[in-house]
């Protein structure tokens, strides 16, 4: 194989791998691009993902080929890990999760904080309590829209994602703070 043929190949090589593993960052939501997608812990595999599902990115081992992901089965939250080979970049700005709010619709969440404001626009219409389960509906800046139940009747309002964390982390994967809008999010 002649030297500039084998240069050529090398660097396309390299340019394909650097074009795979650049775009991919935490807080990206991707797309399975297979069918059978195997999730593992550990050697274990403990879950498969089919073409098309979608998964947001918690941290991404570009050296290893793999990237942690939170995904929702049956309603219930899992983190596990997904080869690069197997997820697609997201294409679009409006495919990125915003980077004030890691969280994405079907996500279980768990309130944080000593207790938070349930917003409709300006108006706290109730308030959620430290270790109540959620599952977020809409997300939308750093709020994170959810339905609970304020006295007595389930209400849909807006939460500061800040007050909240997944259900799966144990309190090592805090909700970044990212800026602190006032602003509410309209329904």
């Amino acid at each position: 194989m002649s030297t500039a043929r084998w240069l050529t190949g090398l660097l396309v090589l390299a340019l394909v791998e650097a074009a795979a593993g650049a775009e991919l960052k935490a807080g990206d939501l991707v797309t399975v691009n297979k069918d059978g997608a195997q999730i593992r812990k550990g050697t274990a595999v403990v879950a498969t993902l089919n073409k098309g599902q979608r998964v947001k990115l918690n941290w991404v081992f570009k050296d290893g080929g793999y990237a942690l992901i939170y995904y929702t089965i049956a309603g219930k939250q899992y983190a596990g890990y997904i080869s690069l080979k197997d997820i697609e970049a997201p294409s679009g700005a409006e495919e990125k999760a915003a980077p004030s709010c890691p969280f994405v619709a079907d996500d279980r969440v768990v309130v944080i904080a000593k207790e938070t404001k349930l917003k409709v626009g300006d108006e706290v219409v109730g308030s959620v309590p430290e270790g109540t389960v959620l599952t977020v509906q809409k997300v939308k800046d750093a709020w994170i829209g959810v339905t609970t139940e304020i006295k007595g009747k389930p209400t849909f309002g807006w939460l500061p994602a800040r007050d909240v964390d997944y259900t799966s982390a144990k309190g090592k994967e805090k909700a970044p703070a990212g800026k602190d809008s006032h602003e509410k999010p309209k329904e």
